[in-house]
């Protein structure tokens, strides 16, 4: 959207937020160039340098709105102690929600590789990732808990990584829908390990 002339500092500040999001999400953070976020706005490139001293600084505005929501959410979690069936759900409804809002920067976050040396410590998502597997993994008697959790991790990120149009991540059906995916994955009961014929065959029997 081209920059209005009676557009606030605050106001071109958030468009070459929203801008630039959309812009490393389609084109890579490292094709991605500033003058490309400035041309969609019919602004300049000093004009993107004047509210951003770098595209890196760009980049950590970007993603810190997802930080914070997940920061925040964690924490809640964490403090009301480990996961169980009944709290299961409404906890990946917040996951798949904050997702469902910050798409762009999910899809950087999550699937952009080029990012990881690019960020600090603050923005990293790998912290995240582990204190997530933390809570869906605490006291449980399953060996598989962490790929059950990571497994429904990538049923809720990977809608928000489809081409723009194809869902509509606003839908709260489509949100619900996720979640169910999420649901069927995380809750899959642990299968009950089996012994094949051949192994079978292979042990000796006990002595009489």
């Amino acid at each position: 959207m081209p920059a209005s002339p009676d557009r606030s500092g605050a106001e071109t500040r958030g468009a070459i937020i929203s801008t630039a999001a959309r812009v490393f999400r389609t084109k890579g953070y490292e094709t991605a160039t500033l003058g490309e976020i400035a041309e969609e706005l019919g602004i300049t490139r000093s004009a993107v340098l004047h509210h951003f001293e770098s595209k890196e600084a760009l980049l950590a505005e970007v993603l810190t709105p997802l930080v914070v929501a997940i920061d925040a959410m964690l924490d809640r979690r964490e403090a009301a102690g480990k996961l169980t069936p009944r709290t299961r759900r409404p906890f990946l409804v917040e996951m798949v929600d904050i997702i469902c809002d910050h798409p762009d920067a999910t899809a950087i976050a999550a699937f952009d590789a080029s990012i990881r040396h690019r960020l600090d410590a603050g923005h990293q998502i790998d912290e995240r990732g582990r204190r997530y597997a933390g809570l869906a993994t605490i006291n449980q008697d399953d060996p598989q808990a962490a790929v059950r959790a990571f497994a429904a991790m990538g049923a809720m990120l990977r809608p928000a990584y489809t081409p723009p149009g194809l869902i509509d991540l606003d839908d709260p059906e489509v949100r619900r829908t996720i979640v169910d995916c999420a649901m069927a994955v995380y809750s899959t009961a642990p299968r009950v390990p089996t012994t094949s014929p051949s192994s079978a065959a292979a042990t000796p029997a006990a002595p009489s």
